[in-house]
């Protein structure tokens, strides 16, 4: 099914900031990770996380996506979607994003979604079905060489459509009446539809700050946080998006004011970022191979009493499955990223 491939994908890259994201204990919501609450959890805003990533991702924009653990979780970031999935551990599920509900359809082919009303983009414009449009729209643009097979696939004439820079009449099988709604028309019945849109390459994109090719390099925001500086192979800082609403997002906590992301490829660099506090977390979940880690995340300094300790000194281990073996990170207790 769309749901369980589209949902693995994206748990595997949302983990991470899942279990950071979450107060609530995890057998009260069917978790089944060795990492089952989270210790000392924080609704206290401000201040800067400094993450580390094994790689950078190429690309910002949401057209030419990949699955790629980390990449996702970084983009939930400055990304919204009409649909988003729920932070925490547990059950994958879907909860409202920019739309004011998660859909249902009584055929699975017709699908309607009501945009939440103030949303605004870092520039202060509204966020409107038009943007959704466009933006799902560019996934077929060749000139992107986007992604979005779920949505070439399963739209009304979809077949020999070039994209919104060849194409300027658009899908008919996207409409949008009114800048608050937006009806998709399938080819056949889809009842994971919901997935399909949950996914960056259905993120909204504003027509006129569409650089094409480039546009991932600075894309803008319609989340919590916008660019402030990329370096591409070296670092990306995010600022808070001032637009940004916090009463329509429920999804990202969005706690830090600042965050500064380098890209290191070496592991043992990253390791001992990590355990001498200079990084805060590997968003990519790739360090901390060495075995004495274990001790380093679950053991606070002796010299320092814990009502004293700061939330660096604070370490949790989670432990995310793949497969046959198992990957122990570290992320400071008390500090949430986006979700």
């Amino acid at each position: 099914m769309i749901a369980a491939a589209l949902a693995l994908a994206v748990v595997l890259a949302f983990s991470l900031i899942s279990v950071a994201g979450s107060s609530k204990p995890a057998e009260s919501m069917g978790a089944s990770s060795p990492a089952e609450l989270v210790s000392q959890p924080s609704t206290q805003r401000g201040g800067d996380l400094k993450a580390l990533m094994a790689f950078d991702c190429g690309t910002w924009d949401p057209a030419v996506s990949v699955f790629t653990q980390g990449c996702l979780e970084v983009q939930r970031l400055f990304l919204r979607q009409l649909v988003t999935f729920s932070p925490g551990p547990g059950p994958t599920r879907l909860v409202p994003d920019l739309a004011r509900a998660v859909p249902t359809s009584s055929d699975q082919r017709t699908w309607r979604y009501d945009l939440k009303p103030g949303l605004r983009w870092e520039d202060g414009r509204p966020i409107t079905s038009y943007d959704v449009k466009y933006g799902i729209e560019r996934a077929f643009a060749p000139e992107l060489a986007a992604i979005g097979l779920f949505v070439k696939n399963n739209l009304v004439g979809a077949d020999g459509y070039s994209g919104p820079y060849r194409d300027k009449a658009g899908l008919q099988s996207i409409e949008t009446p009114d800048p608050l709604t937006i009806v998709f028309h399938l080819s056949s019945p889809l009842p994971d539809w919901n997935y399909v849109m949950a996914e960056p390459y259905a993120s909204p994109v504003p027509e006129a700050r569409d650089t094409g090719a480039n546009y991932g390099i600075r894309p803008v925001a319609s989340g919590p946080y916008k660019f402030a500086e990329y370096q591409p192979a070296h670092s990306l800082s995010l600022v808070r998006n001032e637009e940004w609403v916090r009463s329509s997002d429920p999804a990202r906590a969005a706690l830090p004011d600042r965050l500064e992301i380098r890209f290191v490829t070496s592991n043992g660099e990253r390791d001992r970022l990590i355990s001498s506090d200079a990084a805060d977390l590997d968003i990519t979940g790739m360090g901390l191979f060495c075995r004495r880690s274990t001790e380093h995340i679950t053991r606070p300094s002796a010299a320092t009493a814990p009502s004293q300790r700061g939330p660096r000194e604070h370490r949790l281990a989670v432990v995310v499955h793949g497969g046959q073996a198992a990957r122990q990170r570290a992320l400071p207790t008390g500090r949430r990223m986006g979700g």
